[in-house]
């Protein structure tokens, strides 16, 4: 991976005298809607994935980002992000729809001395959602672990060429519907 350089703003700003941060914006993108927070007091409107200018709810103090490591080595790398007093809405997208393998997106950003984001976060981590905790009461706390793409190398890809699995990947498909035995043995090479 390549290091990670501040940008022309934030160096503009370094300069200048104050820099407040990092925040970090993360992107929960489910199948009905993306959710949008920020680890900071108060909701920032911002465009970090070319998708225009949008809100990232604030969380603050209630939600907090395990430490994001990277390595000089190819290295799968998890994450934990704990959050709190999450609105219903969002919640209810949380509880309905599947989760895991669903895109988690984060961005580190920095804040000038009006603690207004300077532009151009940049990608602190990216991966899928893996594990998610919901505990439900007057205001609801989910904790959530996400992984990244190397994570899914160390799981066992297990398939066979049987009609089964074939119909699990291709329904209709009548390739392998007369294969009756994948476990068989075949010799190779001569034999003397």
């Amino acid at each position: 991976m390549s290091p990670r350089t501040l940008t022309a703003g934030v160096q503009t700003a370094t300069l200048a005298g104050v820099v407040h941060g990092p925040i970090y914006l993360a992107k929960f993108e489910f199948d009905s809607a993306t959710l949008r927070f920020n680890n900071s007091d108060r909701n920032y409107t911002v465009d970090v994935d070319g998708d225009g200018a949008l809100s990232y709810l604030g969380v603050g103090r209630i939600g907090g980002i395990s430490g994001i490591s990277e390595h000089t080595e190819l290295k799968a790398n998890r994450i934990q992000l704990s959050m709190s007093g999450i609105p219903g809405d969002q919640i209810s997208i949380a509880l309905s729809e599947p989760f895991q393998g669903r895109s988690l997106k984060i961005w580190a950003a920095y804040l000038d001395e009006d603690f207004q984001i300077i532009a151009d976060p940049i990608v602190a981590w990216q991966g899928f959602l893996d594990l998610m905790d919901i505990v439900l009461g007057d205001t609801a706390s989910v904790s959530v672990t996400a992984e990244n793409e190397l994570v899914r190398w160390e799981r066992p890809n297990i398939s066979r060429y049987t009609n089964e699995d074939q119909q699990l990947q291709y329904p209709g498909d009548r390739g392998l519907e007369y294969m009756t035995n994948s476990e068989q043995e075949f010799l190779w090479g001569f034999r003397g």
